[in-house]
C-alpha cells in the first residue's frame, strides 16, 4: 500500500514537472516572438501554443519564431499551420 502511494506520487510530480516546463517553454516563445516582433505576433504565438497537442508543433512555431524576418512572416507561417496536427 505504501509502495503504490509513494510510486503514485512520483509519478504526479513528474507529470507537474513536465507540465510546469512546457508553460515555461510556451511563455518564453511567447516572450520572444513579442520581442522579435510586437505584441501582436505574441499574442498570436500565445494563442496558438493553448491548443498545442504536442511537442513537434511547439518545435515548429519556435523555428518560425526564429527564421522569419518580420511580423507578417510570422503570422503568416503561423496561420499555414495546422489546426489539429494529429488528424
Amino acid at each position: 500500500m505504501l509502495a503504490e502511494t509513494l510510486r503514485d506520487w512520483e509519478e504526479r510530480q513528474l507529470a507537474d514537472g513536465v507540465e510546469l516546463g512546457r508553460a515555461r517553454e510556451y511563455s518564453l516563445l511567447r516572450e520572444i516572438a513579442e520581442r522579435r516582433f510586437g505584441v501582436a505576433a505574441g499574442a498570436e504565438v500565445s494563442r496558438r501554443l493553448a491548443k498545442v497537442d504536442g511537442r513537434e508543433q511547439a518545435a515548429t512555431m519556435a523555428a518560425l519564431i526564429v527564421d522569419c524576418e518580420d511580423g507578417q512572416q510570422l503570422l503568416r507561417g503561423l496561420r499555414a499551420l495546422p489546426r489539429n496536427p494529429s488528424s
